[in-house]
């Protein structure tokens, strides 16, 4: 007998608010019926019909391999108070006719189908305590009898979930966790569940920039990738749903904006469609008044994971900097103790970088040790700690850097 009913825990879909993202706030359980027929029709297993009302929960149909199936949705306990516990059953549609004269079991779904719904539920936000159960389990209330998938084998998707990996070493690390239950609202307002690979890249990093931030447009530039965005309480030019209700009107309904470059031009990723996962960069210079308008629009990958793949430095010649300025974008702290040595100057303006000093361009980079030691050697601060606090507003990198000036700034106002 199969494993055909379900037990999971997510809270995500309990308060979901409108918030200026869903014109009506959800009734218990609608909000998580429509996410997961959407995510069941963006694998291909739609059946064009929308959620349904039932006694005492939702019930959606999909088809996996030419069968039709139901899923049945409601509180694990609809007796008591909701705790973000859930319970599902997936049964084969269409049980006919004698089958039910006779008293027969309906067909049960395939395991095909069972996995295509595991694989959903997996991918749900904040989604714990996910089991499994055959009916007289399920029905005696034994939560002991559960496994964590329908058929017991192994972990599902582990690919899907495991990509990322490799990519963590060059994301710098974004210290707010995710809101996940802005994630489900988000995707309810787009009508779509994030692509595979960006949503994990989201659950795992929120958001985490790239150390790598050259973006290949295909035009005559490229672009850098200088803001990556993601859903928590910090600063509001960094969270997706805001930007993208800033720019929806502006770019066609199937691109969310996830991260710009200093120029107020996004990378956008397909939500929906049979463009579904590729990225794009959307030049707001060359936009167009009516939508959908893709002439300013660039391809840049076919997955998210190319588009990371495909992110560079600047090479030195793009750069332009004059060689000590370039041992301090490369955080050559050696190299640029040598040219001091030889008597470069500490505090001249250097053209190749709008004028800055040597220290007020590490403050620039937040090269913490190349600061310590033009210190040391007498450097005067000028604006250092100017830019390093309004870089500090973007890049958790420089907050270290705002503390070290504000040490070196106090001790140099008492030598003053």
């Amino acid at each position: 007998m199969s494993r055909a009913w379900a037990t999971f825990r997510t809270d995500a879909f309990d308060a979901l608010e409108a918030g200026g993202i869903l014109d009506d706030p959800p009734s218990p359980g609608e909000a998580l019926a429509h996410w997961l027929s959407v995510r069941l029709a963006e694998r291909g297993h739609g059946t064009g019909e929308i959620p349904k009302p039932e006694d005492g929960g939702w019930t959606l149909g999909f088809c996996v391999a030419g069968q039709r199936c139901r899923c049945h949705l409601r509180d694990r306990d609809p007796s008591g108070t909701p705790d973000g516990v859930w319970a599902l059953a997936v049964r084969r549609s269409g049980a006919g006719f004698f089958r039910r004269l006779l008293g027969m079991r309906p067909p049960e779904a395939s395991p095909a189908s069972l996995l295509a719904v595991h694989a959903c539920l997996e991918e749900l936000p904040g989604v714990g305590h996910l089991a499994w159960y055959e009916q007289a389990t399920f029905a005696a209330g034994d939560d002991s009898r559960g496994i964590p998938n329908p058929t017991g084998e192994g972990a599902l998707a582990s690919e899907e979930r495991g990509w990322i990996d490799e990519f963590l070493d060059n994301l710098e690390a974004r210290e707010e966790p995710i809101d996940q239950a802005r994630l489900a609202t988000l995707e309810l307002a787009l009508g779509a569940t994030l692509p595979t690979q960006y949503r994990r890249y989201l659950l795992t990093t929120n958001g985490a920039r790239p150390k790598h931030r050259i973006v290949d447009t295909g035009d005559d530039f490229d672009a850098d990738f200088h803001t990556a965005l993601g859903l928590d309480d910090g600063e509001y030019y960094r969270q997706l749903d805001k930007n993208w209700l800033t720019l929806r009107e502006r770019m066609p309904d199937t691109l969310l904006p996830f991260g710009g470059d200093s120029g107020g031009n996004e990378c956008c990723i397909a939500v929906k469609g049979e463009r579904r996962g590729t990225i794009y960069f959307w030049d707001h210079e060359l936009e167009g008044e009516e939508q959908p308008y893709w002439e300013n629009i660039t391809k840049v990958s076919d997955s998210f994971a190319g588009f990371l793949q495909c992110l560079r430095d600047s090479t030195d010649e793009e750069l332009g900097y004059s060689p000590p300025m370039l041992l301090i974008h490369h955080g050559d702290l050696e190299g640029l103790k040598a040219l001091l040595d030889e008597g470069l100057p500490l505090d001249a303006p250097d053209e190749s970088c709008c004028g800055r000093t040597l220290i007020e361009e590490a403050a620039v980079k937040a090269r913490d040790d190349i600061i310590r030691e033009l210190a040391r050697r007498g450097a005067k601060l000028g604006t250092a700690l100017d830019f390093a606090q309004m870089n500090a507003q973007y890049f958790e990198s420089h907050k270290s850097t705002v503390a070290l000036l504000q040490e070196l700034g106090a001790t140099e106002a008492r030598r003053d």
